[in-house]
């Protein structure tokens, strides 16, 4: 059995198979659990034994992160630190899901695995942190994404990209910033990439994103062209309209390079259009 944390978040939603149990904060799981609670975590990963636990349950607004440091290191570390005791005590492999922005964006390239992490914000920092927890146990597996896009079990959607098509059929001009390069991922590739290597047993540190790297302007009028939408009411505009919006600093370019995964393990790069031109 595979018990997961954060399971009605994005990814939780989206990692396929009938062995699941299923954990959350919020109702619609098999189970609460909430995993800055050391005690609940351990009684409930203790009760279950899952031979695998898929850690998805974090704080994932990195403005709130950084207007409030204290409780995101209170989710995104020592509640890690938690799930990994717990993994410890019954012997299940712990799998890690991480972020493009414990990287500073300096490179102007895609990350590969072992490039310098260094964060710009709390919420990079912690998972930075909780990353450095979880390679101290031998049985792990660290995944890292790249602005993922999908649909949770409650039908809610996440991503840029639907807010970009949404406007567009409207008819509504949207304003775009010309920098911010990304590899964005479809959260369905994701969650079948995660299945893979919990199947094959896979440890180590694994990136895996879309083969595409660009600019959110550009992703924005590919992903309108491939909806059949009207690019032309795509708008750029510079980084610095949007950083006065800001609280949390971004890398300019986050991207992540699938290579590894596919060379190991023959997983391809997630295709960030190809569900719009289905």
């Amino acid at each position: 059995m595979i018990l997961i944390t954060g399971g009605e978040g994005l990814v939780g939603s989206n990692i396929p198979g009938d062995d699941l149990l299923s954990t959350d904060i919020v109702e619609g799981c098999h189970e609460h659990m909430d995993v800055t609670d050391p005690a609940e975590t351990s009684g409930i990963i203790g009760r279950h034994k899952p031979h695998t636990v898929i850690h998805c349950a974090a704080w994932i607004d990195p403005d709130q992160c950084e207007k409030d440091p204290v409780n995101c290191n209170k989710i995104n570390v020592a509640g890690t630190m938690n799930v990994l005791g717990a993994c410890r005590a019954v012997g299940a492999k712990l799998v890690y899901i991480s972020t493009q922005l414990v990287f500073d964006g300096c490179k102007k390239t895609p990350y590969i695995e072992d490039d310098r992490a260094e964060a710009l914000q709390q919420y990079g920092l912690t998972h930075f942190c909780a990353e450095q927890y979880v390679k101290s146990y031998d049985n792990h597996l660290i995944l890292r994404t790249s602005l993922c896009h999908g649909s949770c079990k409650n039908g809610r959607r996440y991503g840029f990209v639907y807010w970009v098509l949404d406007s567009l059929k409207e008819g509504k001009e949207i304003n775009v910033v010309d920098t911010l390069w990304t590899t964005p991922t479809d959260i369905t590739d994701f969650g079948n990439c995660i299945r893979k290597l919990v199947d094959r047993d896979a440890c180590g540190t694994y990136h895996h994103a879309g083969g595409a790297f660009l600019s959110r302007y550009e992703y924005a009028v590919k992903a309108a062209r491939a909806a059949g939408l009207n690019s032309g009411l795509v708008n750029r505009i510079d980084i610095k309209e949007l950083m006065k919006k800001w609280v949390a600093r971004r890398p300019v370019y986050a991207g992540l390079n699938s290579g590894k995964i596919m060379k190991d393990h023959g997983i391809p790069p997630s295709d960030a259009f190809g569900w719009i031109r289905s």
